[in-house]
């Protein structure tokens, strides 16, 4: 299963023992500002209207994108949806049980996300995309599975804003 870490934790171990960090955070992340607070059940974030609002937690969450080490019948990339089998696990309604799954062009470096023909759709800058084709991400770009907003962050980038946010 890939890594999902508070942002609060991330940030202590990098004041700690940057290499230690370093070595931790090897794949690009997803940070989720508005995940579920510890120890909340997921009931008591939904709405009444069904459009699934989130009670904003005060620490994100920090999903590192790499494959798990459960096996799962997805070969394309790093998957990412709501159910167990997928690499990066949201519990969250509005994302699909298989959402999307992001590639990496190592001949570019360009990483892209893909939407698997989800209900709710994925979006990079507030664009849907069109199912089965990528969407290419930077650092810091937003990225949005159904009702659930993220932003996308390479290592490095990543080590450079949780330096920033410790001041």
């Amino acid at each position: 299963m890939a890594l999902a870490e508070r942002l609060s934790i991330l940030r202590v171990r990098y004041r700690s023992d940057v290499e230690s960090f370093r070595a931790f955070v090897t794949a690009p992340v997803l940070i989720w500002e508005g995940a579920p607070a510890p120890g909340q059940k997921i009931d008591q974030f939904w709405d009444t209207q069904g459009k699934y609002s989130l009670i904003p937690g005060t620490d994100p969450m920090v999903f590192v994108l790499e494959k798990s080490r459960r096996p799962n019948t997805f070969g394309i990339g790093i998957t990412l949806g709501r159910t167990p089998n997928n690499d990066v696990v949201v519990v969250e309604p509005s994302v699909s049980r298989f959402h999307a799954f992001f590639q990496h062009n190592a001949s570019t470096g360009v990483w892209y996300v893909v939407d698997a023909e989800s209900h709710n759709g994925t979006y990079v800058h507030d664009h849907r995309l069109a199912p089965g084709k990528p969407g290419p991400l930077g650092d810091g770009t937003p990225v949005r599975f159904g009702g659930t907003r993220m932003r996308f962050f390479t290592p490095k980038a990543f080590e450079l804003f949780v330096d920033d946010a410790k001041r």
